[in-house]
């Protein structure tokens, strides 16, 4: 059966199905052991994601699954001193947060970065412009120092796109309650100068930046018409200044024709603190109206009734295989 195949399932196949996985989802310490299942260990990572991500977000417990393994990723960096690699490595954490992001992230960062920048970058005569602030790649015609202000203005419309609140209310509440995972947990277990990091280092580093990095493959702008390299090089300037804003960390000497983008750094940093704060403040749902909390979630999202059956056989041969190695082990 390819990975494709999928069928329409009854009313209670699909209880069943939520029923299922909301067991094992209820056993935090089981559902954890699959961090060290065979598919991990044995290169189907991608796959083991996919298929997690796929029965969370059809039976509404995204926020659940994901905590769990973001919590091993803690335990894990804590383990290795705090080496700072909390959802950067290839990890499964790194995997479904991913995931879940390019299912449920693309409507946001269309309305962040199409209109903003990357339209404008990559779209009519701006296109051809290069606002390049590098001495050593600039023509003997460029002048960086008026490319400056014009490329600081581009990284002020992403940085005003993301403060807005209206802009916030469109970001998937499940997004969200990953990125208040994320800033929870540090608080317990890092300094309090490393949690906003850490939650800009969701948001942006592996959200926001990948798509100005690769637009086309965000659909911020046809795959067919990738955007021309002055363009590109445009978008990663912006990308590369982002990330310095959301690690909260100016340019050193090793850069030294970016240190002019410190003082736009230090101005932009409590503005995006104030985002991200903004955005780990849940909504909470009215006890008199149970779905209200509901209503800011994500319409991308799959029901149980479109989870493959695929999905459901993977996620079984491995879920057994970990439950027979346990029991191994007793």
């Amino acid at each position: 059966m390819s990975k494709h195949a999928s069928a329409l399932y009854s009313n209670r196949e699909q209880q069943a199905i939520k029923d299922i996985f909301a067991l094992l989802v209820s056993c935090p310490s089981a559902l954890a052991r699959i961090d060290s299942a065979p598919a991990v260990v044995g290169g189907e990572l991608e796959p083991l994601a996919d298929a997690l991500i796929e029965l969370a977000l059809g039976c509404g417990l995204s926020r659940q699954v994901v905590q769990v393994f973001v919590e091993v990723e803690f335990r894990r960096d804590a383990a290795n001193s705090g080496d700072g690699s909390i959802l950067r490595g290839n990890t499964l954490a790194s995997k479904l947060v991913h995931q879940l992001l390019h299912k449920l992230g693309g409507a946001y960062l269309r309305l962040v970065l199409a209109n903003s920048v990357v339209h404008q970058l990559t779209v009519g005569p701006e296109a051809r412009l290069l606002y390049e602030l590098d001495p050593s790649r600039c023509e003997p015609s460029d002048e960086p120092a008026k490319n400056l202000p014009r490329l600081l203005a581009k990284v002020a419309a992403v940085v005003d796109a993301l403060c807005s609140p209206a802009t916030l209310q469109q970001l998937p509440l499940e997004i969200r309650e990953v990125a208040a995972c994320v800033e929870q947990l540090a608080r317990r277990q890092c300094a309090a100068s490393q949690v906003w990091p850490l939650v800009g280092g969701l948001l942006l580093l592996r959200y926001v930046c990948p798509a100005l990095l690769s637009p086309e493959l965000h659909g911020l702008c046809p795959v067919a018409k990738p955007p021309a390299a002055n363009a590109r090089r445009n978008l990663t300037l912006i990308a590369k200044i982002l990330q310095n804003v959301a690690n909260g960390v100016e340019f050193g000497s090793k850069e030294q024709w970016l240190l002019p983008v410190n003082a736009f750094i230090t101005d932009s940093v409590p503005r995006l603190e104030q985002y991200f704060k903004a955005v780990v403040d849940l909504p909470h749902a009215d006890p008199d109206a149970p779905s209200a909390a509901d209503a800011t979630r994500s319409n991308c999202a799959p029901a149980a009734a479109a989870v493959t059956v695929d999905t459901l056989h993977f996620m079984h041969r491995h879920v057994a295989a970990d439950a027979g190695n346990a029991a191994d082990h007793r």
